[in-house]
């Protein structure tokens, strides 16, 4: 038995080519960002460097600005209290 075969031709033909896409655009979002971060990231590490203390702070510098400091005193000895001492203190 003999068969023919008849090819079609497709008409719906496949394009493999990629089509060509827009060029993305630099983002503004990123330089505008960054242009107001850095700045005020800058002026806060300064205010928080020079700014006012807390309570603490201020303390430290009356201390130092009368000359004082901070000293080590070493401890010799623990004396315990006596009995009578010691209920007075409670």
């Amino acid at each position: 038995m003999d068969h023919a075969s008849v090819r079609a031709r497709r008409t719906d033909t496949v394009v493999l080519d990629k089509t060509k896409r827009r060029e993305r655009r630099p983002s503004r979002l990123l330089p505008a960002l960054l242009a107001f971060a850095v700045p005020l990231a800058s002026g806060a590490a300064l205010v928080q460097a020079l700014g006012p203390d807390g309570e603490h702070g201020r303390w430290v510098s009356e201390v130092y600005a009368a000359d004082g400091g901070v000293s080590e005193v070493p401890i010799a000895t623990v004396r315990r209290l006596s009995a009578s001492r010691s209920r007075a203190t409670r």
